[in-house]
């Protein structure tokens, strides 16, 4: 998220976490799920007693985290909608099991899209004169909304395909790996997979790209060996006089371009 989009550091949402429940005419059970069927979010919703179910579904690739605060949000539309009378006690405590999302809310560095899109949610609900408790409780405990809420995770329409950072640093490192192998299976580029057998390894280098560096690093440069193929010039041999002026000549044998040796100096 762009920082023009972040909200005002003057607004800033406020969290009241109760360890037990409370007795609120609106009682919110959210529960955000990933498995081998995909990531799901699903919200139960208790009115007086009546039930409301709310059921959403993200992209494979997002997280649980992701699920998770995906529900806030869509729980934050839905109140203003299902709640609409002003008799109303316009109070809802809105139950998670996640540490990591009211961690992130508390912490006015984090300004994921998610995280900001719960604050600003928050903070329209207050302007209407809501009050929002978040609280967290434990997982796997067998808390009554929090089961129905897991119950309606599944759904077939995708509502959120944003991909989390720590899942894209997993896809290029598969990347890179599912590369290296046709590299070393490829018979083209010999010469310069002898420069840079492994592309983990090359992708951490920094050069600096040039025509001479490219010619040097796939043999299409201006060797004569390589003009002579082509018919440019009459003779492959280099000017030391010794063999064809091949890359590797240059490198390892041409005489005219051997580095001097260092003097060695007496301590």
């Amino acid at each position: 998220m762009q920082v023009k989009d972040w909200i005002h550091p003057a607004d800033t949402v406020r969290i009241t976490e109760h360890p037990e429940e409370e007795e609120e005419e609106i009682q919110i059970y959210m529960d955000g799920r990933k498995n081998d069927n995909g990531v799901g979010a699903g919200i139960t919703i208790f009115i007086k007693g009546e039930l409301h179910q709310l059921k959403y579904k993200l992209r494979n690739n997002c997280s649980n985290n992701q699920g998770e605060q995906m529900t806030i949000v869509k729980v934050t539309e839905a109140i203003e909608n299902i709640c609409n009378r002003d008799s109303r006690r316009r109070i809802a405590i809105i139950y998670t099991n996640s540490r990591v999302t009211i961690q992130s809310l508390k912490n006015h560095r984090n300004h994921k899209n998610l995280i900001e899109e719960i604050r600003k949610k928050a903070i329209e609900l207050e302007r209407r004169e809501w009050t929002m408790k978040l609280t967290r409780i434990k997982a796997h405990v067998g808390n009554h909304g929090n089961e129905i809420a897991k119950k309606t995770t599944k759904n077939k329409e995708i509502m959120y395909n944003k991909i989390p950072k720590s899942q894209i640093v997993q896809m290029k490192q598969q990347s890179i790996e599912m590369w290296q192998t046709p590299w070393e299976q490829t018979t083209k580029g010999s010469t310069t997979k002898q420069f840079f057998t492994n592309i983990k390894e090359r992708l951490k280098k920094r050069l600096k790209l040039t025509p001479n560096f490219t010619a040097i690093v796939t043999t299409h440069g201006k060797t004569k060996a390589y003009l002579h193929r082509f018919k440019i010039i009459d003779s492959p041999k280099c000017p030391c006089e010794t063999v064809n002026q091949t890359l590797d000549h240059l490198i390892y044998e041409c005489q005219r371009l051997q580095r001097r040796e260092k003097p060695s100096y007496a301590a």
